[in-house]
């Protein structure tokens, strides 16, 4: 094997971490591939650094695919074993305090903190899920969770936006998209190589909501496009999408401004801070989050949750020295 750079597995690799990083970020990678050499012309660059694939869309798919795949499996999981501690070693004697005529007794704040936490005794500790049960939550903002492992803080705001946007891309995958008709068709000139890419993939224009119309050797009339694409120039926009098409044989232009669309609903449909949720809603959350794919990051690429181990708890306040 050698090392060669590729622009269809480049975009094949950022389309499929659109979801998933932070905006303005890119995915920094090293992609080992075995593929058939009788698909591969090695002969396109003077220093070999570079190939052509006679399939690339097809490389594109496989590509996008795969990483896809890698991405959404990554999801909470429980835990194996779990070293606990016996009661023995962490049981320590206190001396008893002689309580005080102060402002606030002691007593009179433990039983004002009562409200804030949770009877866990109904929780059936032999079913366990990844992402624990939900004992508290904190500023109206976050949900606190215990799981064998230790503490879960979870962003509601985040976690809940994910979860709709996933749904939301799984509800709409056998909606038609809605077209718009132009109050003035738009007049498109292509190159010979543009037609031919259009005549191949006339079918995928109209399923995408494009209605356009031959009206020269070289020459489309676009008559009405996908309602998505309404506030952005259609000249342009075609022309990416043309050269998409002559670069990878196929454009994931229209379903990433869907995405991107999706996204923004389910970002303002989500619950945001503050706002008061019940246990019940709570663990909801939870459940929905560890069927997720993708659910460790929200749709901007912000983290949705963080474990801390009772180790890392115990190391915070100097336990077992």
């Amino acid at each position: 094997g050698r090392f060669v750079r590729d622009k269809v597995i480049t975009h094949a690799i950022r389309e499929a971490y659109r979801d998933v990083l932070f905006h303005g970020r890119h995915p920094a990678f090293l992609l080992y591939l075995e593929i058939d050499p009788l698909i591969v012309d090695v002969n396109v660059h003077p220093s070999k650094q570079a190939v052509r694939f006679k399939d690339s869309q097809t490389l594109f798919s496989f590509v996008k695919r795969g990483v896809q795949d890698a991405l959404s499996s990554v999801r909470p999981v429980e835990k194996a074993s779990l070293d606990l501690i016996s009661n023995e070693q962490a049981h320590a004697d206190v001396m008893p305090l002689k309580q005080t005529n102060m402002a606030f007794q002691v007593a009179q704040q433990i039983e004002a903190c009562k409200s804030l936490y949770v009877d866990s005794s109904h929780i059936n500790l032999e079913e366990t899920y990844p992402l624990g049960f939900a004992v508290a939550q904190l500023h109206q903002t976050y949900i606190v969770s215990q799981n064998e492992s230790g503490m879960i803080l979870v962003d509601m705001h985040a976690a809940h936006e994910r979860i709709l946007y996933e749904k939301m891309k799984q509800s709409i995958k056998q909606i038609v998209l809605p077209k718009q008709p132009l109050l003035l068709p738009v007049s498109l000139n292509l190159s010979i190589s543009e037609m031919h890419a259009y005549e191949n993939h006339a079918a995928w224009f109209a399923e995408v909501g494009f209605v356009m119309d031959c009206i020269g050797k070289y020459q489309l009339l676009v008559r009405e496009t996908p309602a998505l694409i309404k506030s952005k120039n259609i000249q342009t926009v075609l022309q990416d999408i043309f050269s998409d098409l002559l670069m990878l044989e196929k454009s994931t232009r229209i379903e990433s401004d869907k995405n991107a669309f999706l996204s923004s609903i389910a970002c303002h449909a989500a619950l945001r801070a503050p706002h008061a949720l019940t246990i019940p809603e709570m663990n909801a959350i939870l459940r929905d989050m560890e069927k997720t794919e993708n659910s460790g990051c929200c749709n901007h690429g912000r983290p949705t949750w963080k474990q801390f181990t009772i180790s890392e708890l115990d190391k915070l306040f100097f336990r077992g020295r």
